[in-house]
């Protein structure tokens, strides 16, 4: 957390004007924390069911709870997010799809998606639902946020590495909602752009099973440092009136993993200060040093950081020496909240008994059984009041009570507790009645995917280096190769790209360009000024992002010339198909997926990588920046883990990120028999750190020597 300087941050000019407050969105990993963090003032909830959450290690809840959570949030006007931002193989989607049903027509508010086919299908089937763009989706412009509200998006929550600057773009110029994480833990990759859990363990983040071993010690031949990957928390209470002034319509406390005592205290403290900033504006705006350290006393990673709202790269983010989590004391527990109501009873001989219960603007009345005259005891007011206010554990509070009772005459205590019962049953009823949602149909449809024509693949080679490009050239059996970004500085570019295609053009082979994983503001400026000029296009282009497709679609590029790398994710026939609507023919096989599931999904328009290091991680935070300095060279160094094993660092100077490369490389050159049955449409080889001569041996099938080799997740898959 920024502590020093605070004075010298230039706010925007639009400040002083009036702003809607954020909401305050907490995490509920359980249900007592779902229902705690609301009573502590959350204005909403996010929470997972116990299948298909993106944290499937909370315990999360089950239906009833979800549906027993609907209703005590909407009494109160607040809100509850179901949270299905996971990806979802053939057998998984329909299911996924259809268990939104019940919890729609209770008035569910929102459901998060990272998946494309699952936003397809609920958008269809639930036209009246908000959707949310999952961080995990990786939106870092404004144009890929337009592409998805498109396609049915109410919000997108934007990736941790975005600074205000950017924050305020996307809001003003797709005028969605707009989520951001304000307070806790810090991924070192893009979310949505990692696969190192999954490919070190079987334990997918794209399933909510991340095991974190970005956490674990690293060593560097630059560095002496051993947690190379691990980052301190996010805390943002001090630039609460920066991120109101972005137009930012939720704060997301990240923390479904952590303890209720740690959400309790992150909810209390962003509350006071909401609440402070509504009442008193940016200029009575301050936060006290004793709430700061209330927040760290609730648990941290080596304290905290807000850099990223400002800078692109900062070692402040790190926590190189002591990665450990801090445990957060207890908190106390919040009140729960209770809706205040107006009793009146009418409890006269020769009328039915009857009581009228009454919540602002809702008024019900139940009737039941006539009184008699007491023969021995008469029923006195005290008593029907006591019997009234006890309420046990329903979320009401007798504010006022008054009753019209004829002097001697007797009712029941079984009649008055039934009537009492009912009573605020059907109140409870009558004021949730518009949060209600009719169904319109009660099955989830597939939609179906039009079926390729399957005919004998063909070979692609994805170059990294410029020297890998004559043996590439010189490979009869490839008929396109594709260049890399990183083969190309954007300084030379414009002389480079240009002869590199004309080469592979005149050695009778298709030229494919390769956008870099993630693409920022600043990577859609350039790379939208130099291809407006076509002479520079290529004949196909591989994308791995949302911005990259809206980058595409502004430039008039036909669909039919794009594949979707593997991190735009297809791992159903039912995405498959959300994307063919939408025009894109083409797709890469995706890396977490086992062969048995792959023989399950139509794979005539896929492309499968049977050759080279996979990326495990897409880091905005700068190794190098953070050991030898920021020299813009591309540099790539070799690291090792606690058991000594190897991993590769690359810099992409010009999109300032690292990647970081698996030591071991995806091998299935030698599985003719593995992936023949797949019938895809084309196989490729990916080259990164491989000499010319390594290229050439590779791809004329010499066997490889001296490089540990692996079949990634193709015979294992992820859980």
């Amino acid at each position: 957390m920024k502590k020093e300087g605070q004075g010298v941050i230039k706010r925007p000019v639009s400040l002083s004007e009036k702003k809607k407050k954020p909401e305050l969105l907490a995490p509920g990993g359980s249900f007592a924390a779902a229902k705690a963090v609301l009573d502590a003032g959350a204005d909403s909830v996010y929470t997972g069911l116990t299948r298909f959450s993106a944290r499937a290690y909370a315990k999360n809840l089950n239906e009833e709870e979800l549906k027993s959570l609907l209703d005590y949030a909407h009494l109160f006007g607040k809100t509850v997010h179901l949270t299905l931002n996971t990806l979802f193989k053939n057998r998984e989607i329909k299911e996924a799809a259809e268990l939104v049903g019940p919890f729609y027509a209770s008035g569910l508010d929102a459901v998060l998606v990272q998946d494309i086919g699952l936003l397809s299908l609920l958008h269809k089937h639930y036209p009246l639902l908000p959707l949310h763009a999952s961080t995990q989706m990786n939106l870092c412009t404004a144009g890929g946020a337009k592409l998805l509200k498109e396609q049915g998006i109410k919000r997108v929550v934007l990736p941790r590495e975005l600074s205000l600057t950017q924050i305020r773009k996307v809001k003003a110029e797709t005028g969605l909602e707009v989520e951001v994480f304000c307070h806790g833990a810090l991924c070192c990759s893009y979310s949505g752009q990692c696969q190192m859990s999954a490919q070190l363990g079987g334990r997918s983040a794209n399933r909510g099973r991340c095991a974190g071993p970005c956490r674990l010690p690293y060593i560097s031949r630059e560095t002496k440092k051993r947690y190379l990957f691990s980052m301190k928390d996010l805390c943002t209470l001090d630039h609460l009136p920066l991120l109101q002034s972005c137009g930012v319509d939720s704060l997301k406390i990240e923390g479904r993993h952590k303890s209720i005592d740690y959400a309790l205290w992150a909810v209390e403290i962003y509350r006071k200060y909401l609440d402070r900033l509504e009442r008193e504006g940016e200029e009575g705006y301050f936060v006290e040093e004793k709430d700061r350290e209330l927040l760290l006393s609730g648990g941290s990673r080596s304290g905290f950081t807000d850099r990223y709202l400002f800078v692109h790269n900062d070692p402040s983010l790190f926590s190189e020496d002591n990665p450990s989590y801090r445990k957060g004391e207890a908190a106390l527990p919040p009140a729960a909240l209770r809706l205040p109501v107006r009793a009146a009873w009418e409890v006269r001989t020769g009328r039915e008994a009857a009581l009228t219960l009454t919540s602002g603007d809702t008024k019900i009345t139940v009737r039941g059984a006539v009184p008699e005259k007491a023969k021995n005891r008469a029923l006195e007011e005290e008593t029907l009041k006591k019997k009234t206010e006890t309420l046990g554990e329903t979320p009401f509070l007798l504010s006022a009570f008054e009753a019209d009772l004829e002097e001697g005459v007797f009712l029941p205590l079984s009649e008055i507790k039934r009537l009492k019962h009912e009573a605020f049953s059907l109140l409870q009823d009558r004021l949730l009645e518009p949060c209600r949602r009719s169904m319109a149909e009660s099955a989830v449809v597939l939609s179906g995917l039009t079926p390729y024509e399957w005919s004998k693949p063909f070979f692609t080679a994805l170059v990294s280096e410029e020297g890998q490009l004559v043996p590439s050239l010189a490979a009869k059996k490839l008929r396109r190769i594709v260049l890399s970004s990183l083969c190309f500085p954007r300084k030379t570019v414009g002389r480079t790209l240009p002869e590199a295609m004309e080469r592979i053009r005149k050695a009778g082979k298709e030229a494919g360009f390769s956008f870099p994983a993630v693409l920022r503001e600043a990577d859609i400026t350039f790379f939208s000024r130099f291809f407006a000029d076509k002479e520079y296009w290529p004949d196909v282009f591989y994308v791995s992002s949302q911005d990259g497709l809206a980058l595409l679609e502004t430039l008039e590029f036909p669909k039919e010339r794009i594949v979707l790398d593997q991190l735009l994710y297809a791992w159903s026939n039912e995405t498959k198909a959300a994307f063919q609507r939408a025009g894109y023919l083409y797709d890469t096989i995706p890396a977490e997926l086992k062969k048995a599931e792959l023989m399950h999904r139509e794979n005539g328009g896929s492309e499968l990588i049977i050759y080279g290091r996979q990326p495990l991680m897409h880091m905005a935070g700068c190794l190098f920046q953070r050991t030898t300095g920021c020299h813009k060279a591309f540099p790539v160094t070799r690291i090792t883990d606690r058991q000594g094993e190897e991993f590769f660092v690359r810099a992409d100077c010009d999109s300032c990120m690292n990647i970081l490369l698996n030591g071991h490389v995806l091998n299935l050159l030698q599985e003719p028999d593995q992936t023949d049955g797949l019938k895809v449409r084309s196989y490729r080889y990916v080259f990164t750190l491989e000499t010319p001569e390594e290229v050439e041996g590779i791809l004329k099938g010499e066997p490889l020597e001296g490089v540990s080799s692996t079949k990634g997740l193709f015979m294992r898959g992820v859980e």
